[in-house]
């Protein structure tokens, strides 16, 4: 996260989202669109599926290389 975003972590990137009691569990409940705006306005990405897909990607990198 820190890498894309003001954010060091998923958890904080979570924790800001503008509802109450956002966790990472609770994101699956609200809509795309809505995660695509925040996610546009305080990352690097253009909407949460890019975020989320590379987020994977690296991931896999970081294992594969370590």
């Amino acid at each position: 996260m820190g890498r894309h975003s003001e954010f060091a972590t998923f958890e904080a990137f979570c924790a800001d989202f503008p509802a109450d009691g956002t966790t990472v569990r609770a994101l699956h409940r609200v809509s795309d669109d809505r995660l695509d705006e925040y996610v546009s306005a305080t990352t690097e990405f253009a909407n949460w599926e890019e975020m989320k897909r590379t987020a994977a990607v690296e991931d896999i990198v970081d294992h594969v290389v370590a």
